[in-house]
């Protein structure tokens, strides 16, 4: 998949089909065979094949590098083909039983399965380079990163300090403060810039040169450190303390870094607590050990009250306290809601109409990159999307020639992949052809696991192959399961579901035909999904079809914070069936959705040990979510016997296309009363002209652009299922997230309003004072891609990054009276970040 078909491979897949003369397709039955059928020997010969009945046989011509013969089916008739040219592959045996569905199956390091169907010998040969392609332009290396610390004369890092990119003349290209993070081109040179501030003097940079005026010539991403001397001064004290009951047991705390650090930078942090309004205070933590700036009290007692402050630590001292702040931990009784959705990427294929022209027109732009080696191989080919998928048609340019045009994924750090994969014939006129969906690891190297399709001029057969190589073609394969039945679907339903490592799971149409948790794959994390059909058939142009792809992050969906007396978690159908169950452990539970077409409309059940309900709720389930039982008022959002319910979130990410839109297809506004769309959109160049839902135009609710672009926008009363279409006012690149709900007040569905921003370095935080009960509030902050952010205090619903670009994030939390509310993230390294904020007034 990464790698352009060489010359090399080319010759070698052409000698493999002259050394065997007769085209491998054309294996006579065996019923057919008369002695009289011989082909002449041709030189070189170091070995030939005999394949032998009870009453006749044939001479096959001699094989290069021949070896012994294997058994090909269980009744009669035996084979030997080698390894032709000497190339790096060996012949590979599937040690199974005579029942096995494999049972027969001989597998050759040279792409060729050998196989009996209904008694009659066939022979499959596939392309050892895999899905074909190199990277045109759809990988392309990063540009060197300068990332600029400053430290004080005790090696101590502290941020803040005001740095500039300049060019040679001392004119700004970018500014940020300290660790400040620049984007430059390879060899170009730059001046770095470090300005000292109050009793922060700038005193020499890492290479001992004194200068604040630094010359660099950047080849590669680098650190550069700025160290200043200052007087020794304890930090200030933190701010924006808030506390927020998240279950019965737990409560979790949130504040602000303090403004001024000191003399030195922060250690950590100092947290009391009190149990009686402040009269007296015990030592939660004497000292985190780290600049992070959430903490979660647990192991506390239901409907009790607790109080909190914090304090700063440097080298230098502690701060004075913050703020107090209090909460009080819910009662034990909960409802079932998602806080976490496992949906990567969606894209149903059959939800535009698009020619090759203009598909190609955007390549490179939106989620899928076009390409192969079909151009490169004079190949005819088209494709081209519409109401019935994703279609790719393929001719070779003559038979016994491979080639193949694909449509490949990004890259994605997920576990899951789906697609239907549609044969369009079930045999061929003459030579090989195979259409499916290969899942590759994105190092470099073509190694794979594909769900495929084999079809020759007799049958078509289904196949999961293991394939490992170097960055040029395949050098090891593995049949792990192959369908020798007669009369197979053209069109089936394929989840690959795999680590990379040690663990593989492929199930079709919902049956599980493949498991194993000890494999050796070799085809690291993270991943490219190819939809790719290949063909060496020159006698026909041949047009596969592709449907329903989907990636998340796991098979499995995790139930959380149940009680102390649940035992058991099951997910039912609408008539009340079982799907799936899983037992309860340290109060979680895991249940494996992989068989299932996603969403999964179904409704998760929650049972003690005496199988009385304690809690349930219908949900859009996708693997990978994580669900929570939470109290009446809790802080989560998802589907609730009353109040504001979650339908659907989904979100994209990437560049925008040549027109400025970014779409994310295929959103379903869910069931239910009161519905809203709210769309969230996170950019890094410029913020968005307009969003449409089906063409329906939304409402900007909010937007905050000082650093980086953060808004949110609504749409009342949707329905049914469409594409999101955000149009940029430029070119950027985008995250883009979209919540529905229903029970949402349609007169005033947002009710409050709110941004936030910074001017330091620091981890993005906003605060709102919901004015309504059984509110809803949603968080959108955005910030530099060269960070990431995570452990949000509320409930994280999406969180993308695009590295060195733009990292867009959104998290909820529902509030049973009106309060203040604070969602806060802690971002991997401090940064200039933009957040805004909505509250849902919910339906009375």
């Amino acid at each position: 998949m990464t790698k352009t078909k060489g010359s090399s491979f080319l010759t070698c897949a052409a000698i493999i089909f002259s050394i065997l003369l007769i085209p491998i397709a054309n294996f006579i039955p065996v019923n057919a065979l008369t002695t009289d059928n011989t082909v002449p020997n041709s030189t070189n010969t170091v070995g030939s094949t005999t394949l032998t009945t009870t009453n006749s046989s044939q001479i096959i011509s001699p094989i290069v590098n021949a070896t012994g013969s294997t058994n090909v089916t269980d009744t009669g008739g035996s084979v030997s083909i080698g390894n032709p040219l000497g190339l790096p592959l060996q012949n590979l045996t599937i040690p199974v039983s005579a029942s096995s569905s494999v049972a027969g199956v001989q597998a050759f390091g040279n792409g060729t399965i050998v196989t009996s169907q209904n008694g009659v010998l066939m022979t499959f040969f596939f392309d050892p380079q895999g899905p074909a392609g190199n990277n045109q332009g759809k990988v392309k290396p990063s540009d060197p990163t300068i990332i600029v610390k400053s430290d004080d004369l005790s090696g101590n890092q502290f941020s803040g300090m005001f740095m500039e990119l300049q060019n040679p003349d001392g004119s700004d290209i970018a500014t940020g403060y300290s660790p400040a993070s620049f984007s430059t081109q390879s060899g170009k040179q730059y001046l770095v810039y470090a300005n000292g501030y109050q009793n922060y003097v700038f005193k020499h940079w890492d290479d001992g040169s004194t200068n604040p005026s630094r010359a660099i010539t950047p080849t590669q991403s680098m650190t550069l450190t700025a160290f200043y001397s200052g007087s020794t001064a304890a930090p200030q004290p933190p701010t924006g303390l808030t506390a927020s009951a998240f279950s019965s047991s737990r409560i979790d705390l949130s504040w602000t870094a303090p403004t001024n650090y000191g003399s030195s930078a922060i250690t950590g942090y100092t947290i009391e607590r009190s149990t009686d309004g402040g009269a007296s205070w015990s030592t939660l933590a004497s000292n985190t050990g780290s600049t992070a700036t959430t903490y979660s009290d647990t192991g506390l007692v239901s409907s009790t009250t607790y109080a909190y402050k914090v304090y700063a630590i440097n080298s230098a001292g502690t701060s004075l306290p913050s703020n107090i702040a209090s909460a009080t931990t819910k009662s034990s009784s909960g409802s079932i809601t998602k806080i976490q959705s496992g949906l990567v990427a969606s894209d149903s294929l059959t939800n535009e109409t698009k020619t090759q022209q203009q598909l190609q027109a955007s390549n490179g732009n939106g989620y899928w990159f076009y390409g192969g080696d079909a151009p490169a191989e004079n190949a005819n080919y088209s494709f081209f999307r519409d109401s019935g998928g994703f279609h790719i048609g393929m001719q070779a340019p003559k038979d016994g020639t491979w080639a193949g045009f694909y449509g490949v994924s990004p890259k994605h750090n997920a576990k899951l992949f789906n697609a239907q994969i549609t044969n369009p014939v079930r045999a061929t006129q003459g030579q090989f052809y195979e259409n499916g969906m290969y899942v590759q690891t994105a190092n470099g190297n073509v190694s794979y696991v594909t769900c495929t399709t084999f079809t020759n001029n007799q049958a078509t057969d289904w196949g999961i192959i293991n394939a490992t190589g170097n960055t040029n073609q395949v050098t090891s394969y593995e049949v792990l399961w192959f369908d020798t039945s007669a009369n197979q679907p053209l069109s089936r339903n394929c989840s690959i579901v795999t680590n990379g490592n040690d663990f593989l799971a492929v199930y079709l149409d919902g049956s599980k035909v493949y498991e194993k948790d000890n494999a050796n794959l070799q085809m690291p994390a993270p991943f490219n999904a190819f939809l790719e059909p290949q063909s060496s058939d020159g006698k026909e142009f041949l047009v596969g079809a592709f449907k329903n792809y989907y990636v998340t992050t796991d098979q499995n969906i995790k139930v959380t914070n149940l009680p102390s007396n649940a035992a058991t978690v099951t997910i039912s159908n609408s008539t009340g069936g079982v799907l799936a169950s899983g037992t309860v452990s340290s109060g979680n539970a895991t249940l494996n959705v992989g068989q299932f077409a996603f969403p999964l409309a179904a409704t998760i059940k929650v049972f003690d040990s005496g199988n009385n309900l304690i809690a349930s709720g219908p949900q859009s389930i996708y693997g990978g979510d994580v669900y929570s039982v939470n109290s009446s008022g809790g802080t989560t959002t998802g589907t609730t016997s009353s109040g504001i319910a979650l339908n659907n979130v989904q979100s994209t990410s990437g560049t925008v296309s040549a027109s400025n839109q970014i779409t994310l297809s295929n959103f379903n506004a869910g069931t239910g009363n009161n519905n809203i769309l709210v769309v969230g959109v996170s950019a890094n160049n410029n913020n968005a002209a307009s969003v449409t839902f089906n063409g329906v135009q939304l409402t900007q609710a909010v937007l905050s652009f000082s650093n980086n672009d953060a808004e949110l926008w609504y749409l009342k009363n949707l329905t049914g299922t469409g594409n999101i279409i955000v149009t940029m006012n430029g070119p950027t690149q985008a995250v883009v997230g979209a919540y529905s709900f229903s029970g949402v007040d349609q007169t005033s569905p947002i009710l409050t309003t709110t941004t936030n921003h910074n001017t330091t370095p620091s981890s993005p935080s906003i605060s709102i004072t919901t004015k309504s009960s059984n509110s809803l509030v949603l968080d959108l902050p955005s910030i530099y891609g060269g960070s990431t952010l995570g452990s949000s205090t509320c409930a994280q619903q999406w969180d993308v990054n695009i590295q060195n670009a733009i990292t867009g994030a959104s998290s909820s939390v529902k509030t049973s009276s009106p309060a203040a509310v604070t969602c806060k993230w802690t971002a991997s390294s401090s940064d200039l970040w933009d957040d805004v904020a909505v509250e849902l007034k919910a339906a009375s």
